[in-house]
């Protein structure tokens, strides 16, 4: 599962090539795939506020994130609703907002000091019992017979360290986020 994130108004600093607007995704002909995707990836590059996506164990941990930061500027609502993918929608005032004091944050070495605390409390979370193998490091059910393929000892990596935390990914949600003129969480 993924977050997209849509501008609502974004700026747009380069023009749309004329192969994204000849072509849809349902229609495109094999021949222009990867001249396609090339170039939607070379557009939303040159305009960050068109779209931002993380997969969920990237997004939950940037959006508790951007909710301590920005506890002034969005409201419970918009901290709640962006927790998930229902088409929450950001005021482009919020946009700058969430994206003036993420820049902040990383002027100042806080968003570096933040991610590195982050960084080491996932590093001491203690390994959990493997759920696949109740612990013993063996499996006998209907998918696995013998040594667990999913730990080695019985024990896995705690759930919570699935979640990781990047100075990058936050700078380039800022970037996405002042550029959006607005963005909706779908």
């Amino acid at each position: 599962m993924g977050f997209d994130l849509h501008g609502l108004a974004p700026k747009i600093n380069e023009p749309e090539p004329a192969i994204l607007k000849q072509h849809s995704w349902a229609s495109m002909p094999k021949d222009v795939h990867d001249d396609y995707w090339k170039a939607n990836d070379t557009y939303e590059k040159a305009n960050p506020g068109i779209y931002f996506r993380n997969n969920v164990w990237w997004w939950r941990p940037l959006w508790e994130y951007v909710c301590n930061i920005c506890d002034n500027i969005l409201t419970q609502k918009d901290m709640e609703k962006g927790g998930y993918n229902n088409a929450a929608i950001i005021s482009k005032t919020k946009a700058i907002k969430i994206a003036a004091r993420i820049m902040k944050e990383n002027k100042t070495g806080n968003l570096d000091k933040y991610a590195q605390k982050y960084s080491a409390a996932i590093a001491k979370l203690e390994k959990e019992d493997c759920t696949h193998c109740n612990g013993t490091g063996i499996r006998n059910d209907k998918y696995v017979k013998g040594k667990c393929n999913v730990c080695t000892d019985g024990k896995r990596e705690a759930w919570a360290a699935s979640y990781p935390f990047s100075v990058e990914n936050a700078i380039e949600f800022a970037k996405f986020a002042k550029e959006s003129g607005g963005f909706q969480i779908c």
